[in-house]
């Protein structure tokens, strides 16, 4: 797990035991994932840009490499 907008977003004690927490900075995408990793998500991102009403309106790029 990754909390990408600073700390308290995410709440250690509630993260299921097997679930690691990357802290600390920076933090660079793709978050230290490299070829062991299977699969991954990114939920709980803001709005895109310009998106009426959205909160802290922003788009990641489409492509991430390692």
């Amino acid at each position: 797990m990754v909390d990408g907008h600073g700390f308290g977003g995410i709440n250690p004690p509630l993260l299921h035991s097997s679930a690691k927490l990357l802290a600390g900075r920076p933090i660079r995408y793709p978050f230290g994932c490299d070829e062991t990793f299977d699969d991954a998500a990114i939920i709980g991102q803001p709005a895109k840009a310009n998106t009426d009403g959205g909160h802290l309106c922003h788009t990641e790029p489409s492509r991430l490499k390692t």
